[in-house]
């Protein structure tokens, strides 16, 4: 289910997900997955990722806690 959720998660002039890393602007690659995600994004972008794919796949907001670390 996560690819199918990968092929849904576009921005209106950019992709995130791509199985080829030229496509994207600072790629990493998820092994498990075998295909490359983006990792140059706004927090805002990354918080509406989050979203996406907690509704897709039903999960409750209120069931995770994100941390973040400061640098």
């Amino acid at each position: 289910r996560f690819l199918q959720l990968t092929k849904e998660m576009k921005g209106k002039k950019r992709i995130y997900f791509s199985f080829y890393d030229n496509e994207l602007k600072d790629p990493y690659f998820l092994e498990k997955a075998n295909l490359f995600a983006e990792t140059n994004l706004s927090a805002d972008s990354i918080t509406q990722l989050i979203q996406k794919a907690l509704n897709y796949f039903s999960i409750q907001p209120s069931r995770i806690r994100i941390f973040v670390q400061k640098k």
